[in-house]
């Protein structure tokens, strides 16, 4: 008993086999393509692009190690800054201190000091301290200028200044000041 598909194929004609023949090779060429090449190659895509994703990592990993000594001095030059969190309480009482004693300093009458709202983002905390002062203008510059060349990162974050009264010298100011802790 023959095979149907060689009975078939024996039925045909010259030209017609040649076309068989070529539609065969055709048909098994993209089976071939398929089933073996094509994920061969696609493998060897996603192992190119994963090795250029390590080389990738490898060369930032290399250039922050050739700036390691760069980054170690930085972060010695604000390790001053960048404290152990206490509660926010004791931060608060700390900034509050901080003011009043910068005020004293400079001359400064303080008529209020108030505790404010606590912020945070992911570098660092800001304990706000809210004020009402009076002193002649000079000592009211002196004391700006102290608050923010503190070293405990003291900064002014808005202020206002009027007269004490119509034909004062001295001025009343009121402002919002804040310390920055870093995490």
């Amino acid at each position: 008993m023959k095979n149907p598909l060689t009975a078939f194929y024996v039925k045909l004609s010259k030209k017609e086999k040649r076309i068989f023949f070529i539609a065969f090779l055709l048909v098994g060429g993209a089976f071939v393509d398929r089933v073996i090449v094509m994920p061969v190659i696609t493998t060897l895509s996603t192992l190119n692009n994963s090795i250029r994703d390590q080389e990738t990592a490898i060369r930032k990993s290399m250039n922050m190690l050739l700036h390691k000594e760069a980054i170690i001095e930085e972060s010695r030059e604000y390790a001053a800054y960048s404290v152990e969190s206490r509660n926010p309480e004791e931060e608060v009482v700390g900034v509050l201190k901080e003011v009043e004693s910068v005020a004293e300093k400079s001359g400064v009458s303080l008529v209020y000091v108030k505790p404010g709202t606590m912020r945070q983002d992911k570098a660092a905390k800001y304990y706000y301290a809210n004020l009402e002062c009076e002193a002649p203008m000079e000592q009211m510059a002196t004391f700006f200028h102290s608050l923010e060349s503190s070293g405990k990162l003291l900064t002014i974050e808005k202020y206002q200044i009027q007269p004490k009264n119509k034909d004062s010298s001295i001025a009343r100011c009121t402002m919002s000041v804040y310390k920055t802790v870093l995490s």
